[in-house]
């Protein structure tokens, strides 16, 4: 196995306990992407309540501390992603006092914010090392791609015959299988063993998301199947075309008569529930913004959305009870329950992952001359990044995933693209992702 350089030093070779850590790191890594991001324990009953990932988290932290290099880390937590993540969860916490449901406030920090930083840190901090990071890649297309199996064949339906996997209802099922496409792609566009790993998942993925009958899955389809085509080379640009054509295929057969009926209200959606019933998004939406209107500093406090639809929402008894409604936007939702900063900080570490996602990708490509192998793999791996998060920020859009774990994945990956990109000062001379 030979290793590509960015540079003229040599690089140096790493001690007996840096390779040790290194290895132990991956092996963690590759056990816990399935179960934090691709839920597969919830898909067997007798595990899906055993927190199986939370032994993981603070041993991989350990690990991060003691048997990684510094720079890793070091330049993960200096991105202003990073920082505006940390605000969040700082927000988070000064919101509690002036929460209208503290207690709730307080354990949504404890069991799910919390968590959800360490995720953060975890996988960015992997990421900047490229070897990690295929492995992370790896691990999640094949985690994803037995969830698709799961989905595809019905095993848990919800009262409208739409699959689920335990926590996960088909919405976020379906961000989850958009989110992994691209990088499904950057694996079938390398040479060697996974290459097949990726041919296998996209078909797969495809008709997954047409299963779940999710609106804003299909919106996220179509804008990633969008970004894949204008990311790609000139000369592999008619590839990725009939590779579009291939899923509309596979969508066209995936699609059941009450599927395609409802995937038509995209086109016509003044007809939809959304737009003319009072628990409606449109609906919601406008409450939303109004609770972030009187709560502007704070919000109503983290995890409370639903709790403010009952009790500030001003809605009356019509004969069946008043609805505690999720918010069902992104935006939306951290905007009101942590108000207008937490909602600025929100959409900054959202435009800075994609701007640095484009950057290394603008890097990569002027060097494909100078260094062939390495500046390809930057350039994949930055596109395939970038279009994972314009892709779970549609879906978000959409649903409630200010706080949710595959927000957070796709984020701590754009990091670490950057933390990680060999056009870098701060990024120490070394070898970049291997090639065979």
């Amino acid at each position: 196995m030979s290793r590509i350089v960015i540079g003229v030093e040599p690089v140096v070779a790493p001690n007996a306990a840096v390779v040790t850590g290194a290895r132990v790191f991956r092996i963690s890594l590759a056990a816990l992407i399935p179960l934090a991001i691709a839920k597969v324990q919830e898909a067997i009953p007798p595990l899906s309540h055993i927190p199986l990932s939370k032994p993981l988290v603070p041993f991989m932290l350990m690990v991060i501390a003691v048997g990684l290099p510094r720079w890793q880390l070091r330049n993960a937590m200096r991105a202003t992603t990073s920082k505006c993540v940390a605000v969040i969860a700082i927000l988070g916490l000064l919101s509690i006092p002036l929460s209208i449901w503290p207690s709730n406030s307080i354990a949504f920090v404890v069991d799910v914010v919390t968590p959800l930083m360490a995720l953060f840190v975890i996988v960015s901090t992997a990421v900047a090392d490229r070897d990690t990071a295929l492995i992370c890649i790896v691990s999640l297309v094949v985690s994803v791609i037995a969830s698709a199996c799961y989905v595809l064949a019905g095993v848990s339906l919800d009262a409208e015959g739409r699959p689920y996997i335990g926590g996960l209802d088909p919405n976020d099922v379906a961000a989850l299988f958009v989110s992994t496409i691209p990088f499904a792609t950057l694996l079938a566009s390398r040479r060697g063993a996974t290459r097949w790993l990726g041919f296998v998942a996209l078909p797969l993925l495809v008709a997954a998301v047409v299963k779940t009958g999710s609106r804003g899955g299909v919106i996220g389809l179509l804008v990633v199947a969008l970004l894949l085509i204008l990311r790609a080379g000139p000369r592999k640009r008619w590839a990725y075309a009939i590779g579009v054509v291939f899923s509309a295929a596979i969508f066209a057969l995936a699609a059941d008569e009450a599927r395609l009926t409802r995937f038509e209200t995209i086109f016509t959606p003044q007809s939809d529930y959304n737009f003319t019933e009072r628990e409606g998004r449109i609906q919601v939406w406008t409450r939303g913004i109004g609770y972030m209107l009187t709560h502007p500093f704070f919000g109503v406090g983290i995890n409370n959305f639903s709790t403010a639809e009952g009790v500030l929402s001003g809605k009356v008894d019509e004969g069946y009870g008043i609805r505690y409604t999720a918010a069902h936007n992104s935006f939306v939702e951290i905007g009101a329950e942590l108000g207008v900063f937490g909602l600025a900080a929100f959409v900054v570490a959202l435009w800075s992952a994609e701007r640095d996602c484009r950057r290394a990708y603008r890097l990569a490509t002027r060097d494909q001359a100078v260094h062939p192998v390495v500046a390809t793999e930057e350039a994949r791996l930055a596109a395939a990044a970038q279009c994972a998060l314009l892709g779970v920020i549609t879906t978000g859009f959409f649903l409630s995933f200010a706080y949710h774990p595959i927000m957070y994945f796709i984020l701590a990956i754009c990091v670490g693209v950057r933390a990680g990109s060999p056009y870098e000062a701060r990024v120490p001379i070394r070898a970049t992702m291997s090639a065979r």
